[in-house]
């Protein structure tokens, strides 16, 4: 059939942040409405996916999926956020508290990881530094050779910092690190390379020397040479320092800590090295090998290898979910995207490492988008459960979009409006269940969850068809859905489609939020407000977030409230299983019983149940919620935004091939821009910012 005359029809399915994302790209010119006709389909009566949150209860609650912090490098999703609340400030009232970006996101420096030592749980506090960046704002973007060189500068200054900098050289150290120095002293003679050692302590000398390396390869032609010289150095410095960590492992927290830092840090530029990922970031997607296995293949020593005994690789799994089906003994995580999210994470933050929302996730994030596209004038089609991605016969298009309209509207000729102003000053919030009023024979649907996989609620079916209702379509549903919506492509395009959805994997995730009586220290918390993770299990991750609490109603303030969220076991039952959701929120309770009485107290030593004003709990099982991980061997199986393999349709969520590939909403962001350059004819890559060095050490 023959495109529509006037305007393309681009129909988004699905309005998580991917969605939201490739609908600002589409409609950020201002004459886009001479070229397209934007209608956007979203299941339920709320969009922002993983980053919808709700509003429930006497005190209109945040209810949230999980813990959602931004982190400091998130340059895409920063500037589509600031874009929006600019664009919406004249029209928001003065009386609204985040009438601003900087109003809605504050910086947090502080994170702690936990250890158990010996069967003891050790808190391991860090702060990190801030700048003077903002994210968003963009910049240079740095080779991976200049990546390496912060890591190696940051090595250095944490090493000097400690007391193993303060270790003399026995005798015995002497001689052999003597023959050590004359070895790879021949290497800088032999590429004109000079270098200067003062003292005589091994780590020093060592880092010196990887300094030097570093600097030599910045002016190298052939690079290949400097992959042995690094091992070599690396193999001396640890052999060393575990000479002197080990025998007080258990006891000696800053040594400890310090050998977790360097063996993970000097390995993984060892690996980069030997594996000649030294020049494009982009190479790194060729490293496919579980991190940890690739640790260890690079000489690793087991303490930085095991889940049980690192809290670095504890702390950066329990961050993106990276266990197989949650199972937390199968660790998962690809080389290469790990070790992506460290260097940005540590490396290119602008202002904090993390930035917390001043409000729900949706109400601070979803709100402002969600008002501009309307503004735009992009068409929303809330209750629209897509089915079914239907293939042309020829198998060159997408022919049909099966869906279920899952309520009629009371207005048939107006969209539904999903939001309220609980507080009445402005800050329009997201309900935890449809505003029924607008629907018709709402008290009928009372009672459904309409936006889950096993709900027995029935709506009418309804068909897109090409040439009709859309030319172009930008699926935006996440990965756990693919078998259900498109299997007739995961069959025509075995080599590609099936290939994915057989390869790569998702995960379920629970949440747990406590509104208390008490404050921290009134807990027995005595440090600053955390953002804490490597914690026991069943809920390994802990954020306190009273600073939310000024947008809830509550006739008595709760003094804070805490979340929590982690990894959760199990697959995705059949469809039919209409007891599922039930039972896995009896789960999330029952987990977080045991985690209460058997672990919450070694961070909290004066909690009491009764310290408990409300409590949330939350099971993310829905295909389309469970996270999606970046598994070892699945990076290279991700398709692209523009290669679906079939003409109309294009791609965006974190679970396609974006240049980050791990699941985070800067991922998403820049998969939605991906996919509207992709549908507009454009470079995929167009105006897609990178993440550029900030945080300098020294």
């Amino acid at each position: 059939m023959a495109p529509n005359e006037g305007p393309r029809k681009i129909a988004i399915l699905g309005g998580g942040v991917s969605g939201l994302a490739a609908a600002m790209r589409l409609t950020e010119d201002p004459e886009w409405k001479t070229k397209y006709e934007v209608t956007l389909y979203q299941m339920g009566w709320r969009l922002g996916g993983k980053c919808a949150s709700g509003r429930s209860g006497p005190g209109n609650r945040i209810e949230e999926h999980g813990i959602h912090i931004w982190l400091g490098f998130y340059e895409n999703a920063f500037r589509m956020i600031q874009q929006a609340y600019a664009e919406n400030y004249s029209s928001t009232p003065p009386t609204c508290p985040i009438r601003t970006w900087d109003q809605a996101f504050k910086p947090h420096s502080f994170i702690c990881l936990t250890e158990n030592i010996a069967d003891q749980w050790k808190i391991w506090p860090i702060e990190f530094p801030v700048n003077t960046g903002v994210p968003g704002s963009g910049g240079d973007v740095p080779t991976m050779l200049e990546f390496i060189e912060m890591m190696v500068q940051w090595l250095a200054e944490i090493f000097g910092q400690s007391k193993a900098a303060g270790h003399a050289l026995t005798p015995t150290e002497h001689k052999s690190h003597g023959t050590f120095l004359d070895a790879v002293g021949g290497f800088f003679r032999g590429i004109g390379h000079e270098v200067e050692l003062g003292g005589l302590n091994i780590g020093a000398h060592v880092l010196v020397l990887l300094r030097a390396t570093i600097e030599a390869a910045h002016k190298a032609a052939d690079l290949t040479p400097f992959g042995c010289v690094v091992r070599d150095l690396r193999q001396h410095f640890m052999n060393w320092l575990w000479s002197k960590a080990e025998p007080t492992l258990d006891v000696d927290d800053e040594l400890r800590r310090l050998f977790l830092i360097m063996d993970t840090g000097f390995t993984t530029i060892t690996g980069l090295f030997m594996e000649g990922v030294i020049s494009d970031p982009a190479d790194l997607d060729k490293l496919e090998e579980e991190y940890l296995l690739w640790l260890k293949k690079w000489g690793a020593f087991d303490i930085c290898t095991n889940i049980k005994t690192s809290a670095i690789a504890r702390g950066l799994y329990d961050l993106v979910f990276a266990y197989e089906n949650g199972d937390t003994s199968k660790p998962n995580f690809a080389a290469g995207p790990a070790i992506r999210s460290i260097f940005k994470m540590v490396f290119c933050y602008k202002g904090a490492i993390f930035w917390k929302m001043q409000a729900g996730t949706a109400d601070a994030t979803v709100t402002p988008i969600y008002s501009v596209l309307k503004q735009r004038g992009v068409k929303f089609q809330f209750f629209h459960k897509v089915l079914n991605l239907g293939l042309s016969a020829d198998k060159s298009a997408i022919q049909t979009v099966r869906l279920e309209e899952q309520v009629e509207l009371k207005n048939t000729g107006q969209e539904y409006y999903p939001m309220f102003d609980p507080q009445g000053n402005g800050l329009l919030c997201w309900p935890s269940q449809p505003l029924y009023e607008q629907i018709k024979n709402g008290d009928a649907v009372k009672g459904y969850d309409l936006e889950s996989f096993w709900t027995t609620w029935k709506g009418t079916p309804k068909r897109l068809t090409l040439g009709q209702e859309f030319d172009e379509i930008v699926l935006c549903i996440s990965l756990g859905s693919m078998p259900y919506i498109c299997p007739e492509l995961v069959t025509a395009f075995p080599d590609s489609w099936g290939k994915m959805v057989a390869t790569m994997q998702t995960v379920r995730t629970q949440a747990y939020q406590a509104w208390m009586s008490a404050g921290l220290k009134d807990l027995g918390w005595q440090q600053a407000s955390p953002v804490l993770d490597a914690f026991a299990e069943p809920m390994d991750t802990w954020a306190d977030m009273s600073q939310v609490l000024p947008r809830e109603t509550w006739p008595t303030a709760p003094a804070s409230v805490q979340y929590f969220c982690s990894a959760m076991p199990g697959g995705i039952p059949p469809q039919a299983d209409s007891t599922f959701p039930a039972a896995a929120k009896a789960a999330v309770q029952a987990n977080v019983a045991e985690f209460t009485k058997d672990s919450l107290p070694v961070l909290w030593p004066d909690y009491k149940q009764s310290d408990v004003l409300s409590e949330y709990f939350r099971a993310n099982i829905d295909p389309s919620e469970r996270y999606v991980l970046s598994v070892a061997g699945s990076t290279s199986t991700r398709l692209r935004a523009n290669e679906s393999g079939v003409g109309n349709l294009f791609l965006a969520g974190d679970w396609i091939n974006n240049g980050f590939n791990a699941g985070c909403v800067e991922a998403s962001v820049m998969s939605g821009f991906q996919a509207a350059n992709a549908a507009m004819g454009r470079d995929v890559k167009e105006n897609i910012l990178e993440a550029t060095i900030m945080n300098r050490p020294g």
